[in-house]
């Protein structure tokens, strides 16, 4: 061999001759993520798919990668997504069999939780979930305005279907017994833009959100919103008997979030916001045999 040939050797990337397909997440938030990797990984020479081109339900996505399907996906949530990795397989085996966590994208960087209109909160003083679920007169004046009104229930702006985040929420009203709330599951972005218009025109609204994202830029805690507390944790008992539902405990739930942002943080000693919901560790979750070949 050529020193010119040794040369291009020590020359060659990683990635060359090696074809990558990525997914991506339904959520827009999680589109930034997955273009900053495709990108990253095509530097080191992979043939990387469009990650628009798979955007995939979470359960979907699991599958997808355990098959082989999909290489990998930069929008796991955890521990909330570890019921996806006791998905069973055709063949028997489980989803976790044939996957893998990597890396440290965001470690505890996930915060999410439910958001309570200011005005409502301090006129009925409201602090925890609890408190609005025993109030009511409160309840119904979030009955009122709420997309289904009369009915003596309060409407909570959820989660669209398969984010984990709506059976989370479910679990947590069960959990707590908080049986005059209900989650609404639609489009994320819908429900967000009518609890927007809610809270600017000084109605009632509770919705659930997260954190990074650009939500909080318009629904500010502190401002126009807070952070609402749990007086009760869920916890890994599984309240709804689902599926891997003693992955969605959320325990400790607590955040160093400032009273002025979560009120229910002053009655707490340590003077951390009971949030009720466990700060995420966002990371890519890969195919098993796409690590063993490139590790």
């Amino acid at each position: 061999m050529s020193d010119d040939d040794m040369a291009d050797d020590d020359m060659s990337l990683p990635g060359e001759g090696v074809d990558v397909t990525m997914a991506r997440a339904t959520w827009s938030t999680g589109y930034f993520q997955a273009e900053v990797y495709a990108s990253l990984m095509r530097e080191l020479g992979y043939n990387v798919s469009e990650p628009a081109e798979a955007e995939l339900a979470n359960d979907v996505a699991y599958v997808s990668m355990a098959q082989g399907d999909i290489t990998f996906w930069v929008n796991s949530w955890y521990p909330g997504h570890r019921k996806f990795l006791k998905s069973e397989l055709t063949d028997g085996s489980l989803v976790e069999d044939s996957v893998t966590a990597i890396g440290e994208e965001l470690v505890a960087g996930g915060l999410q939780g439910l958001l309570i209109s200011k005005d409502f909160a301090d006129e009925y003083g409201i602090t925890t979930l609890e408190d609005l679920n025993s109030n009511a007169d409160a309840i119904a004046a979030l009955d009122a305005v709420d997309g289904d009104p009369g009915n003596g229930v309060g409407n909570i702006y959820g989660c669209p279907e398969s984010w984990t985040c709506d059976d989370i929420i479910q679990s947590q009203l069960a959990f707590a017994g908080l049986d005059n709330l209900k989650q609404i599951l639609a489009g994320y972005d819908a429900m967000f833009a009518a609890a927007l218009d809610d809270v600017n025109a000084g109605r009632p609204a509770v919705i659930y959100t997260w954190t990074p994202s650009a939500y909080v830029t318009q629904l500010l805690p502190g401002k126009n919103v807070y952070w609402i507390g749990y007086e009760s944790i869920l916890d890994d008992s599984n309240p709804l008997g689902l599926e891997g539902g003693a992955e969605l405990s959320q325990v400790p739930g607590t955040g160093a979030i400032p009273e002025a942002s979560c009120p229910a943080a002053a009655d707490n000693a340590d003077g951390l916001c009971p949030i009720g919901w466990i700060a995420a560790d966002i990371l890519v979750t890969a195919n098993n045999d796409f690590l063993d070949d490139n590790p």
